[in-house]
């Protein structure tokens, strides 16, 4: 018989990868619905500074947290098999190895999934370079936005914290040129 998935349990396994002890732990937690215990239970998950990186990344591709469901789940971005169920969180750090002191996960497709392949440990500078475009963006490019009162476009990017104005712009095609040769010019890639 299996058993308790719970770090220094030697309790015959009940259901969900837990004894009848911590089970009933997870039920009574929770007003008597029982849920998944990989977020809640098991392996010193919340003596972990990775176990908060974690939960974040789960809630992120959750229905149920609404206010980060538009840009993430709603986008389509999910979390692979791996990193879920009782074995997620485990897996989750062998595959991503303890993150280095002031970094923070990325992925570095942000339209991809939170996959090994995907993820990487970044800097907040890689972190800001890598954002996506505003959902609100009418040109579609970052650095690049529609002066309502003006009637055209600028141009800007940033580089280590500094906004710098690229240039202003009647044509939007000729702005995102601009941006992306700014990109090229701060940042070393296009």
């Amino acid at each position: 018989m299996t058993n308790c998935s719970i770090e220094l349990c030697d309790n015959p396994h009940l259901a969900r990868g837990v004894c009848r002890k911590h089970y009933s732990r997870i039920v009574n937690k929770n007003g008597g619905r029982v849920k998944d215990p990989i977020i809640r239970v098991g392996e010193n998950r919340k003596q972990n500074s990775l176990y908060s990186t974690y939960n974040v990344m789960l809630q992120r591709c959750n229905p149920k947290f609404a206010n980060k469901y538009p840009r993430y789940s709603g986008r389509g971005v999910r979390v692979c098999d791996r990193w879920l169920g009782i074995d997620g969180f485990s897996n989750f750090l062998n595959d991503m190895g303890e993150r280095p002191t002031g970094y923070t996960l990325d992925r570095v497709d942000n339209d991809g999934d939170y996959s090994p392949d995907n993820c990487r440990w970044a800097t907040p500078l890689q972190q800001s370079r890598n954002r996506g475009v505003l959902p609100t963006s009418v040109s579609g490019v970052s650095g690049v936005v529609w002066l309502k009162r003006d009637k055209r476009w600028r141009a800007e990017i940033v580089d280590r914290g500094k906004h710098i104005c690229i240039g202003f712009f009647t044509d939007m095609d000729e702005a995102i040129l601009s941006r992306k040769q700014a990109e090229l010019k701060y940042w070393g890639k296009l």
